[in-house]
């Protein structure tokens, strides 16, 4: 029996990549790519305190602040209400960036003050939530059609021993093992069909 779908407000705010027609975790962590390396990510998406967020903005544009602090929960709930993928919850990520920038910001104000005592209590929620964002939701992040798609076009290109490689990493993990195994015995049956005509 499957796991139950996860909630659309937890895939929301999961660090976890909820992939449509592309999956970022194939190209962060299959390829070599610079998104291994991105320090921002989805990491950063949590609901953030309407207080903590108030309080980061300069006293002198808080009018202004106020667009960008309504913008978050209202996005979300439209995210939430429509559909939630990694590709739509990209403009939320960047809200929450700024978010993270005021964050650090307070800390190293407190720091800088010795108010120890509040900077453990932050750390100790940060951490809280940083444990429920990643937790596992049993999501497919794509990563295994991807590199299905990769197998296949390797194939079209004619390079069958870097696809055949891949199968034999792939084959295992993948959800679906004998579709894979179709689609490259496909791709091969007409690599072969095309050479001999």
């Amino acid at each position: 029996m499957d796991a139950p779908a996860p909630s659309q407000v937890a895939l929301a705010f999961s660090a976890h990549d909820a992939a449509l027609n592309r999956s970022f975790a194939f190209f962060a962590w299959d390829e070599r790519t610079v998104l291994r390396w991105l320090i921002v990510g989805p990491w950063l998406r949590r609901p953030p305190r309407p207080r903590r967020l108030r309080l980061c903005a300069p006293r002198e544009r808080r009018g202004g602040y106020l667009a960008w602090l309504v913008f978050l929960p209202a996005y979300a709930l439209t995210l939430v209400a429509f559909f939630v993928s990694s590709r739509y919850r990209l403009p939320m990520l960047v809200a929450l960036s700024v978010g993270a920038g005021g964050g650090v910001s307070w800390a190293v104000d407190r720091v800088r003050t010795s108010s120890w005592s509040r900077v453990a209590q932050a750390g100790l929620v940060c951490v809280a939530l940083a444990v429920l964002i990643q937790w596992p939701l049993g999501t497919d992040d794509g990563r295994m059609n991807e590199r299905m798609e990769r197998i296949v076009s390797w194939v079209r290109e004619g390079r069958v021993d870097d696809a055949l490689s891949l199968v034999a990493l792939t084959e295992g993990a993948h959800p679906d093992p004998a579709l894979l195994l179709y689609r490259v015995g496909l791709g091969l049956r007409n690599a072969t069909t095309c050479r001999v005509r």
